[in-house]
């Protein structure tokens, strides 16, 4: 039996309002190719992807002609490390988001990745190789999270101390 396919327009992440870390403006697709009829659509998220750190990894798959996302694909990652290693990962759909297929990635070392997306379904095989750059946490990040956090107490402390006058005064 073929895949379903569907009219729909998700417009990258824009389906996790209920996700607490999600960030409308970097929900755009990072990445296209097109293979054998397909528009295959490529995002990380978060955007700057970091070693050791959870990243999800979201494909869409939408024909060429016609524009319907292509549901239902038995689809899988392979992630390619510069070193030549390789990972294959199944790519669930997510339930009720038509033509979307994703998962969630540790990458285990910095350089420069090869996400390949795959499906050999019945009606064709869809092949499509994305390049993602992963990077190591810097001293000038890490110093720059130590700013924030200790503005923050500071200010929280602040606060505290103004409320407790406030309050003794009254």
């Amino acid at each position: 039996m073929p895949a379903p396919s569907a009219w729909a327009h998700h417009g990258g992440l824009s389906v996790d309002w209920d996700d607490p870390d999600y960030d409308a403006a970097a929900a755009r697709w990072q990445q296209e190719v097109v293979a054998n009829g397909y528009r295959v659509k490529y995002l990380a998220y978060p955007r700057n992807v970091l070693v050791g750190r959870s990243t999800r990894l979201v494909f869409e798959v939408q024909a060429v002609q016609g524009g319907l996302y292509k549901a239902g694909l038995p689809a899988e990652l392979v992630v390619r490390a510069e070193g030549g290693g390789e990972q294959r990962l199944p790519l669930p759909e997510p339930q009720g988001v038509t033509g979307y297929y994703e998962t969630r990635y540790e990458f285990p070392a910095s350089g420069v990745y090869q996400l390949v997306f795959q499906s050999r379904a019945p009606t064709g095989a869809i092949e499509a190789t994305f390049s993602q750059p992963v990077r190591r946490i810097d001293a000038y990040q890490v110093l720059g999270f130590a700013t924030v956090g200790s503005a923050c107490l500071v200010t929280w402390l602040g606060m505290i101390i103004a409320l407790r006058r406030r309050i003794l005064v009254a």
